[in-house]
């Protein structure tokens, strides 16, 4: 059976008792000395001894590879986004922009029967203009509001496909996302999407997101 190299990253992430085993037993010949029979019957009986411990050892490098290569497992989340709004309006007051920023941790678990659950803790901050009148209303100015370090979590499930390099998990009230595997213990999304800025919904949001999933070693 033909065995594949394994890259320095994955052998790594290997446990060291996979590692090879040497040859034991050998019995070193004299120069000048005829070899007996049990001589070479015990060299080659350690050489095949040797040959069947490291078609074992490479056996589990297989084997603990084909576990790191699927997405089966639980994984750190980690999740940067920003969000940039606005609309122009069509009076004094109706226009606005606004920008906003998360950072987000948590962890998922894709389980072998085709299922999933995560939990995300949000931190997010909105930067939004508004308009400051006095009790007037004739002394106006702009304005930009904070708010800053807002929090919230968000727990979701759902199913998972694996497709090649791609892992698609399902939402159960619609939609999907696809990671992409990038190395053994971790997977990728980046999303853009850009909503709005039309007569039905004159708000325009430009949404862009990068999430990592970090497999947890067990």
């Amino acid at each position: 059976m033909k065995k594949q190299f394994l890259t320095g990253l994955l052998a790594m992430a290997l446990s060291a008792g996979a590692i090879a085993g040497e040859v034991t037993g050998y019995t070193d010949a004299t120069s000048g000395s005829a070899a007996t029979a049990a001589d070479i019957n015990a060299n080659f009986n350690a050489l095949i001894s040797a040959i069947n411990d490291n078609n074992q050892r490479i056996t589990a490098l297989e084997e603990q590879a084909a576990g790191i290569n699927t997405a089966e497992g639980t994984y750190n989340f980690v999740e940067i986004a920003v969000e940039l709004g606005g609309a122009p309006g069509t009076g004094f007051f109706d226009g606005y922009s606004q920008i906003g920023t998360w950072s987000s941790t948590g962890s998922f678990t894709f389980l072998s029967d085709g299922t999933f659950s995560g939990t995300i803790n949000e931190t997010f901050s909105i930067l939004f203009d508004t308009t400051l009148c006095d009790s007037t209303q004739q002394q106006c100015r702009q304005a930009y509001q904070p708010d800053f370090s807002q929090t919230a979590t968000e727990n979701l499930g759902g199913t998972w496909t694996e497709d090649g390099n791609s892992v698609i998990a399902t939402f159960p009230e619609g939609g999907s996302v696809t990671f992409t595997k990038a190395g053994p213990r971790l997977m990728v999304l980046q999303e853009k999407s850009i909503e709005g800025g039309d007569a039905t919904n004159p708000d325009l949001f430009d949404f862009t997101n990068l999430v990592l999933l970090i497999k947890q070693v067990n």
